[in-house]
C-alpha cells in the first residue's frame, strides 16, 4: 500500500503501520474472527462554524458507512469484495452540518483480517486541506482515534444485533443524552408557479361607407394590444419540525475496539449536502463487554 504522497499527513508512502490517516484513527475489535458485520459507535458531534461547511476524510478496510442524525450519507457496501479504494485512499467528502448538536455514527465492515476503520472531520477549506503538511495545518473538530468501545452492531442489512446498544425500530442510539432518538424531516410542499395567461381582445374593422357627394371610402382598422398577465412565482420557507417523544431505554452490550494500522493517500470526492434536525428522544438499556486497545498491524 501507500502511495506516490511523500509525506505522512495524508500519505504512507514508506507502507508502514504508523503514518497516514487511517492508522492515526482507525479502530476495530480485539476479535479478528468478526467480519461481515457493521461494527460501530455513537458520537455526540457539536459544529460551531457559522458557514456550516465541513469536510469529512474516511476509509475502511473493507467497507464503511456513516450516519448522520439517523440519515445514512455514506455506504460503500455494494456486495463486491476487494474494493481497495476504500483503505487505500484516504477519501475527503465535503458536507453540510448545521450549527448545534448532532448524533453521528460510524460503521466500518470487515471482509477479512486486516480491518480497521477510521474517520475525521475537519474545520477547514479545501485549500487550507491541501496545503497543510502536518496536523498543526488542519482544524480536527472529530476523530475516531481513541474509541475503544462498539457501542452499535448491525447486520449488513443495518439490523441491530445483541451487542451494543438496541433501539426500537426507526430510532437511533444518540450518544449525546444516552437515549435513543427518532429523526423525522418536515419539507415545505414545492410552491405552484402561475401560468402566463395571455388575453387577447378581438380586432375592431369598421363598414365602408359612402355617401352621395362622393366622398371617398375609408376603411379604419383598430387594433387592440393583448394584455399579458405576468407569471409570479412565490417561495416560502419553512423551518423543519422538531418533535421529541418519550424516553425508550436500548439495551446495550458493548464490543471492544481496538487502534490497527492501515495505509493510505488523500483524494477529495462529490459534495453531500445533509440537513438534518433531531425530532424525539428516548433512553437506551445497557450491557457492556470490556474493551481493550491493542495494536493491529496491516501488511
Amino acid at each position: 500500500m501507500g502511495g506516490s504522497y511523500t509525506g505522512t499527513l495524508w500519505g504512507n508512502a514508506a507502507n508502514n503501520t504508523i503514518a497516514g490517516p487511517l492508522n492515526r484513527t482507525a479502530i476495530w475489535n480485539v476479535g479478528s474472527s468478526i467480519t461481515d458485520k457493521w461494527l460501530g459507535f455513537s458520537a455526540c458531534l457539536t459544529a460551531t462554524s457559522l458557514t456550516n461547511q465541513y469536510y469529512i476524510g474516511i476509509a475502511a478496510d473493507n467497507e464503511y458507512r456513516l450516519v448522520l442524525d439517523g440519515v445514512e450519507i455514506l455506504n460503500t457496501y455494494s456486495g463486491v469484495t476487494g474494493q481497495v479504494e476504500n483503505f487505500r485512499w484516504w477519501n475527503v467528502y465535503p458536507i453540510n452540518i448545521s450549527y448545534g448538536t448532532h448524533t453521528l455514527q460510524l460503521f466500518g465492515l470487515d471482509e477479512g483480517a486486516p480491518a480497521g476503520f477510521g474517520m475525521e472531520i475537519y474545520d477547514n477549506t479545501l485549500q487550507e486541506l491541501t496545503a497543510a503538511t502536518s496536523l498543526n495545518d488542519i482544524n480536527i473538530i472529530f476523530t475516531s482515534s481513541g474509541y475503544t468501545t462498539a457501542d452499535v452492531v448491525q447486520t449488513i442489512n443495518n439490523v441491530p444485533l445483541t451487542s451494543g446498544y438496541t433501539c426500537p425500530s426507526g430510532y437511533v442510539y444518540n450518544s449525546c443524552d444516552g437515549n435513543c432518538s427518532k429523526y423525522e424531516f418536515c419539507y415545505p410542499n414545492p410552491t405552484p408557479t402561475p401560468t402566463k395567461t395571455l388575453t387577447k381582445t378581438p380586432t375592431n374593422t369598421p363598414t365602408k361607407t359612402t355617401t352621395p357627394t362622393v366622398t371617398p371610402s375609408v376603411t379604419q382598422t383598430i387594433t387592440n394590444t393583448p394584455s399579458v398577465t405576468p407569471s409570479v412565482t412565490q417561495t416560502s420557507t419553512v423551518t423543519p419540525s422538531v418533535t421529541q417523544t418519550p424516553s425508550v431505554t436500548p439495551t446495550n452490550t458493548t464490543t471492544p475496539t481496538v487502534t490497527p494500522s492501515i495505509t493510505q493517500t488523500l483524494t477529495q470526492t462529490p459534495t453531500l449536502t445533509p440537513t438534518p434536525t433531531i425530532t424525539k428522544t428516548q433512553t437506551p438499556t445497557n450491557t457492556k463487554t470490556p474493551t481493550n486497545t491493542p495494536t493491529v498491524t496491516r501488511s
